[in-house]
């Protein structure tokens, strides 16, 4: 084998090798991680400022929110009163205080200041024009 085919297969396997470890796999989920990071530090943040002196004894939590997370934001809350060693029941019958827990807004705004030419899909051909950016603030 000649010298420059061996540099020309060696540059090629390590191409290729390195396309198929530089891959990446888009997850799609309603909400991105940083999102749901968000959202769950925001909840902690909030129930940190929750005096739970008085609620040392049996409790039934009534979570009501607006959006399609109240169901995890409901169960966020009745883990994190159980982490800090609260009896939670489910039948509100049983309990002696009942905590209605409102969160009318479970969501993150996004803003963003943007000068320059944005993505776009060239007609007939399907190719994705990558945006340029001239200035840009998330």
């Amino acid at each position: 084998m000649s010298p420059i085919h061996h540099k020309f297969s060696s540059l090629f396997v390590s191409l290729w090798l390195a396309g198929c470890s530089a891959s990446t796999q888009v997850t799609h989920t309603q909400r991105s991680s940083i999102e749901q990071r968000l959202l769950v530090r925001s909840l902690d943040r909030s129930l940190d400022q929750l005096d739970t002196v008085a609620l040392q004894e049996t409790v039934a939590v009534d979570f009501y929110g607006l959006t399609p997370d109240k169901d995890f934001a409901k169960e966020f809350c009745i883990a994190w009163l159980q982490g800090r060693r609260i009896k939670v029941v489910a039948d509100p019958s049983r309990a002696d205080v009942r905590l209605k827990v409102f969160a009318p807004v479970l969501g993150v705004d996004q803003g963003q200041s943007f000068f320059g030419m944005p993505s776009l899909t060239v007609p007939f051909l399907g190719v994705t024009m990558p945006e340029i950016a001239l200035f840009k603030i998330r």
